[in-house]
């Protein structure tokens, strides 16, 4: 090995651990956990079920790195969590169950798009935002209720919920505007 490239692995090395990023490799984690943190957002990911935590008020608006995943079957968020960000999880071809905090307030843009296998999932009561094509393509999801803090549509125009399953909407008790999803 030459000079140069020991130089360069050196430098990446360093780049990596002083600026505390690590990445999830895509694929199977073939039962290994797998874990990291960064911006006080911790992630670990152990047989297709992801934990995040972070406290306490942590956004995940700039988390990218989970969409179209094929390792990640369940999502488990926990309380400290205030906002899901955009494209957060999209296309995740397996994920089939999120559990969301109390205290989440915001649901970005596309971040449940095209996860077809999404079923389960329960909006808690913090939640006042649901963004534009937040839950599109989520064939397998047929029902949902709407917490009653949600407000229009998140202010956008495009409904959270458009080209997906839902056959049923429940509308949580005391609801003063029904929103045009």
């Amino acid at each position: 090995m030459n000079y140069k490239k020991i130089v360069a692995i050196l430098l990446s090395i360093s780049l990596i651990i002083g600026n505390g990023i690590t990445v999830f490799a895509d694929g199977e984690t073939n039962g290994e956990t797998v874990s990291y943190e960064a911006d006080g957002v911790v992630y670990e990911l152990t047989d297709g079920v992801l934990h995040i935590s972070g406290g306490p008020t942590v956004s995940l608006s700039a988390i990218q790195q989970f969409n179209y995943r094929t390792d990640i079957q369940s999502v488990v968020i926990e309380e400290g969590v205030t906002t899901i960000g955009t494209e957060a999880f999209e296309g995740c071809a397996k994920l089939e169950s999120v559990s969301l905090p109390n205290g989440l307030m915001e649901i970005g843009e596309s971040a449940f798009n095209g996860c077809s296998l999404l079923c389960n999932i329960t909006l808690p009561d913090t939640l006042t935002k649901i963004r534009s094509y937040a839950f599109q393509n989520c064939t397998a999801l047929t029902k949902i209720t709407l917490p009653k803090a949600v407000q229009q549509n998140g202010g956008y125009y495009y409904s959270p919920f458009r080209g997906s399953g839902l056959t049923e909407i429940e509308f949580e008790e005391g609801i003063e505007t029904i929103p045009r999803y």
